[in-house]
């Protein structure tokens, strides 16, 4: 049974003080209404200041409106990410390849990042040579990204940058 209603509640903490902005949308909202328009704008600005909690919170809510939108998806997936919630950020990032976000080569090499950071070493190598295939990472990436450092030991992880330095894109999976 669908909502003729949904209601959208967004938090948004600052200092001390805590802003609740709670509004009632009709539950098929097309993405050009302001109301979404007006969050997805707040999120963007939330990203170019590094506000990454704030980020999290409206592109959560603009996602709630238009949960197709795999650029969004993608934004989320970096705003958790970059708010220590990488588990979180690894679903966002991997809805929005589901849904065919632009970003595709950004968000492998994100979800590789995000395995990592949990201690996930399979899951991350597997992601990196996924990003690594695709030719847009390079062995030079991955050795400046400090996360992978701690695979440094890991004969997989160092017979991928082997392969990757000799110039082969191409890793079997």
């Amino acid at each position: 049974m669908l909502m003729a209603q949904a209601e959208l509640v967004v938090r948004v903490e600052r200092a001390s003080a805590t802003v609740v902005v709670s509004m009632k949308t009709p539950a098929f909202t097309a993405p050009e209404d302001t109301v979404y328009r007006g969050i997805v704008y707040r999120a963007q600005d939330a990203v170019a200041a590094r506000r990454w909690r704030d980020a999290a919170l409206l592109w959560q809510a603009a996602l709630l409106t238009n949960a197709d939108a795999g650029e969004h998806w993608h934004a989320y997936g970096q705003a958790l990410y970059s708010t220590g919630r990488y588990r979180e950020a690894i679903g966002a990032y991997q809805r929005g390849m589901q849904i065919g976000a632009r970003q595709m080569d950004d968000a492998l090499w994100n979800v590789a990042r995000s395995y990592a950071q949990i201690g996930n070493r399979a899951q991350a190598i597997r992601w990196l040579e996924q990003s690594l295939a695709r030719g847009v990472r390079t062995r030079r990436d991955v050795s400046a990204e400090p996360v992978f450092r701690r695979f440094a030991r890991d004969e997989r992880f160092r017979a991928l940058i082997a392969e990757t330095s000799r110039g082969s894109a191409a890793v079997d999976l």
